[in-house]
């Protein structure tokens, strides 16, 4: 799962973002990642990303943060869960 999104993120930041449209048009996301950055030291944990997101009726956002693996700080993105 983390390689997809790390993939999915690269694969962005080569093209320059997308936007992803529902069937009315309105574009729901968008992604920018201008520089890929990676940090390696453990003791020091990059910079939290600000990202911005819409309100969703019946949904909650859940701020991404930052995971260690494979050597070096790995972002993940942010994510809506379906409140009850």
């Amino acid at each position: 799962m983390r390689t997809l999104i790390v993939s999915t993120l690269v694969a962005l930041g080569l093209t320059g973002g997308v936007a992803a449209a529902d069937e009315h048009g309105e574009a729901r996301a968008e992604v920018r990642v201008e520089h890929v950055e990676h940090y390696r030291d453990r003791r020091v944990r990059p910079p939290v990303r600000v990202e911005r997101h819409d309100e969703r009726r019946g949904y909650r956002w859940v701020d991404g943060g930052w995971q260690w693996g494979r050597g070096e700080w790995i972002w993940a993105p942010g994510h809506y869960i379906r409140v009850r």
